[in-house]
């Protein structure tokens, strides 16, 4: 088998929760013999040393390439006798993919990282751009060959809202490959890890600026919050005006993670798996989450808390209780 991922924005490294995927997923499936080939529209963040020491080939395009020369697509496709497309993306799926499947008769897969129409619902999006998007789902469930999505709700989604056949569509879920249990190294830290330009992680940025981190505070003088990924500057200057550090992004985040008491996912807007939380979960912190953003995950430390008075005191709660098993220690 040999299958061609399609991959436009973040790639390596990995700075996000799709990145993450890119980053896993094509080495995972080429470690088990499986030939991948990556095509990469290529926005100048990827770290073209890093991609070119994976297990797979990886084809660099420009955007005004990537979208538009299907004949050079069709050449590539052709020469690396690629049986399978993927992507993530709905114009991805659309401009690139389904025409390449039909010239040369490949399968055609999408991985559904979240609905989009429901996100664009949740974010008020204007009328037009979720109409577009519910439009774009249906051609893309009756073109594919195979929808992927990652949690039960996604598949109710993509089944009943977007009409997508049950035998075209399945769920693979998230997971991680080890999970570490120890102490956090520092006192009572918080950490959160988010893509910033993404709107659901700009809101809770904002959230944590305006309303968590105060609280915080008010009930632990000695608390800091501590967030992680790429953010706009107005973001990132309202929370650095809370006190909240704003680290940008960094070469390790998970030695930040393991320095921290709780990995916070504040997200009310968006559908599919976070995957900041299986970071801070296999980094041996807990997490506390709204019920939105653990969707289709179940840990036992994992804590689901949909309002903010509680989702602080959890927080506290977890803070404490590590500071007491570390006095313990000594």
């Amino acid at each position: 088998m040999r299958i061609a991922f399609f991959i436009d924005g973040t790639f390596l490294p990995e700075r996000d929760g799709a990145s993450t995927r890119f980053a896993n997923l094509p080495s995972a499936l080429a470690k088990l013999g499986v030939t991948v080939v990556v095509f990469h529209c290529y926005r100048g963040w990827s770290d073209l040393h890093q991609v070119a020491s994976q297990p797979y080939k990886t084809y660099f395009f420009p955007p005004s390439v990537f979208y538009s020369d299907q004949t050079l697509l069709q050449e590539l496709v052709s020469k690396e006798h690629i049986d399978i497309l993927q992507g993530n993306d709905l114009e991805t799926m659309r401009s690139v993919i389904f025409p390449l499947a039909e010239t040369r008769d490949c399968h055609a897969v999408y991985e559904a990282h979240y609905h989009t129409s429901t996100l664009g619902r949740q974010l008020r999006s204007p009328a037009c751009e979720v109409r577009r998007s519910t439009s774009n789902e249906a051609i893309v469930v009756q073109h594919c060959d195979e929808v992927i999505v990652f949690t039960s709700d996604d598949y109710r989604r993509w089944n009943v809202e977007s009409g997508c056949d049950p035998n075209r569509l399945s769920i693979v879920p998230f997971g991680v490959s080890e999970v570490e249990h120890r102490l956090p190294s520092s006192g009572p830290q918080a950490v959160f890890i988010g893509n910033m330009y993404f709107e659901p992680n700009a809101k809770a940025a904002v959230l944590i600026a305006r309303k968590l981190y105060p609280q915080l505070r008010s009930n632990i003088a000695a608390a800091r919050c501590v967030i992680i990924g790429d953010a706009p500057s107005e973001i990132a200057k309202t929370c650095e005006a809370a006190g909240v550090t704003v680290l940008g992004e960094v070469d390790c985040h998970r030695n930040i993670l393991r320095a921290s008491c709780v990995g916070i996912a504040p997200v009310f807007q968006g559908t599919g798996v976070r995957t900041k939380i299986l970071e801070y979960l296999s980094c041996g912190i807990p997490a506390v989450s709204t019920s939105l953003a653990a969707e289709g995950l179940m840990f036992p430390t994992l804590y689901v808390e949909d309002d903010i008075h509680r989702f602080v005191a959890r927080c506290c709660a977890l803070m404490t209780a590590t500071a007491m098993d570390r006095d313990a220690e000594f």
